[in-house]
């Protein structure tokens, strides 16, 4: 359902599509412009509110669930928890690496995901600055050597277990 239009200071009551993709991509745009815009009927709408770290997490929950942009949900860090865990399982890879590139991802999914089949996905895991230590530690052994090498780089390695992959090199 969606809740009455907001007070537009330079457009008339409905927008233009353009006119509500410029709102939307604005870090100063109210939430409550950002809520109404979620349940927009244009998918161009609800990708830039769904890219906009002011969005609620109520209105990216069910974003995340909105299959044309599910992809860009899962790299917004204001996305909940839940809908990060739910999107880790999407079929889509690039709604996956978006999840592991997510700062705000919780630790049970970046360790989840440093397991994934897909290069791509690990290498992500490897260099989120929030990825645990024992997902890191893993992901040094990588069979590819760029996603060890992002986990190696990665700040959160404790420097010990860095020396000591160096060694083993």
């Amino acid at each position: 359902m969606m809740v009455g239009p907001p007070t537009w200071s330079h457009t008339e009551d409905h927008p233009n599509v353009q006119d509500k993709i410029g709102a939307a991509t604005k870090l100063t745009c109210p939430p409550e412009v950002l809520e109404y815009l979620s349940q927009d009927p244009d998918p161009r709408v609800r990708l830039y509110v769904a890219s906009n770290p002011r969005t609620s997490p109520v209105a990216l929950d069910r974003l995340s669930h909105d299959e044309e942009i599910a992809w860009q949900t899962a790299r917004n860090p204001s996305s909940p928890p839940t809908a990060l865990e739910r999107l880790s399982r999407h079929t889509a890879e690039d709604t996956r690496w978006g999840v592991a590139s997510n700062i705000s991802c919780p630790p049970a999914v970046l360790d989840l995901l440093s397991r994934s089949p897909e290069r791509t996905v690990r290498w992500r895991v490897a260099s989120n600055p929030a990825c645990p230590t024992p997902a890191l530690e893993q992901l040094l052994g990588d069979s590819d050597s760029g996603v060890a090498q992002a986990a190696a780089d990665n700040s959160n390695l404790p420097r010990s277990v860095l020396a000591m992959w160096q060694l083993a090199r």
